[in-house]
């Protein structure tokens, strides 16, 4: 007899250390909510070693996350900062870290990660239910609407990501262009080019 993907019903990471991290549960992995929280968790979070914090004042935002954690069974807990945004700290995370490092490209520990984000492979892959949730989801997150025309403009300091979105577009027939400038950083104690 042999195993197959629908057989597995959940993983488990042991580090370097043997820690055993919290057990990863999955019913159908890649589906359109796991395509919104991965863009999210790739636009909005800040990653360590065994925890995934979200901050936004976005409702929707928070509930794809908050959604995601109970789905999965994720250890987690929210709150407010001190500048008033809602935060979700999910912890004991290391086993869903891995996955997301190895299977979605999730950069983690990478003081640069901005600059080195992209549309994961296994979401250009998916068929175009799960393409459009986490474009849907990351423009939310990264994008700006114009009320004057019909354009949406995203930023982003990794080109590479910039690529793949384009192509992500060209599936649904949207044609898109860039343009490269350098800006400061204002979301930081100490604004860098």
């Amino acid at each position: 007899n042999t195993i197959g993907y629908n057989d597995i019903v959940g993983l488990r990471y042991k580090n370097k250390s043997g820690h055993l991290c919290d057990i990863f549960r999955w019913n159908t992995l890649i589906d359109a909510k796991f395509a919104k929280a991965i863009a999210v968790i790739i636009a909005e979070s800040g990653l360590d070693v065994s925890r995934i914090v979200v901050q936004n004042k976005s409702p929707e935002i928070i509930s794809i996350i908050e959604n995601f954690c109970i789905k999965y069974s994720l250890a987690w807990r929210k709150g407010i900062t001190k500048k008033g945004l809602t935060e979700i700290s999910i912890y004991k995370a290391g086993t869903i870290l891995k996955i997301l490092e190895d299977i979605f490209e999730v950069p983690r520990l990478d003081s640069k990660k901005s600059a080195s984000v992209k549309v994961p492979n296994a979401i250009m892959g998916a068929g175009e239910e799960v393409l459009s949730s986490y474009l849907s989801t990351y423009i939310d997150c990264e994008g700006y609407v114009s009320k004057e025309r019909p354009t949406v403009t995203i930023t982003s300091a990794s080109g590479e990501n910039i690529l793949r979105l384009q192509y992500a577009f060209l599936r649904f027939g949207i044609v898109s262009s860039f343009a490269s400038f350098t800006a400061m950083a204002t979301n930081s104690k100490k604004p860098k080019k």
